[in-house]
């Protein structure tokens, strides 16, 4: 059993640092010097542990440590499809393609957008295309999707437009 293995934490909001101190117990018992002053405990989530090897599964690190030195006191790891999964289930992501040509991505009030043809320019750039290990049987497939998408824009060009 690794070290934070015998640690026990409760995971609901803390009101006090001297809460941290008794949720933090080492066999049933308060492990020494956790004599907290309140506000001298910040939670925290970073990516990867230190331990992590390059063929070891990348993980985030969460958990609390003591503002004035970074001393952690307890620190879980979770795998990171986990740990995002759990975070995008509450996130609210959109993605739109405007009228004009413009790819809009929101979430949580931030907002980013680009022309589609900046998007295509930055795909198809040799750096890319080796990075994403892409054939051309790829690029076959996105030009078809490109003449479709033309094909159906100008359809909508010829129709007359709605009523309002």
């Amino acid at each position: 059993m690794g070290q934070t293995d015998a640690f026990k934490a409760t995971a609901f909001k803390l009101q006090s640092a001297k809460e941290v101190a008794i949720l933090i117990e080492n066999n049933g018992r308060q492990r020494p010097g956790m004599d907290f002053e309140t506000g001298s405990v910040e939670a925290f989530l970073d990516l990867g542990c230190g331990d992590d090897t390059p063929l070891g599964s990348p993980s985030y690190s969460a958990g609390y440590r003591r503002i004035e030195s970074g001393e952690v006191i307890c620190t879980v790891r979770l795998p990171i499809p986990i740990a995002e999964a759990a975070i995008l289930r509450r996130s609210k992501i959109s993605i739109i393609l405007t009228p004009d040509g413009r790819v809009e991505v929101s979430s949580c009030g931030s907002a980013a957008n680009e022309q589609i043809d900046d998007l295509v320019a930055r795909t198809v750039t040799q750096a890319n295309l080796r990075m994403e290990e892409a054939t051309a049987s790829d690029l076959e497939s996105l030009l078809h999707r490109f003449e479709r998408s033309i094909g159906l824009v100008k359809e909508a060009i010829a129709r007359p437009p709605a009523a309002p």
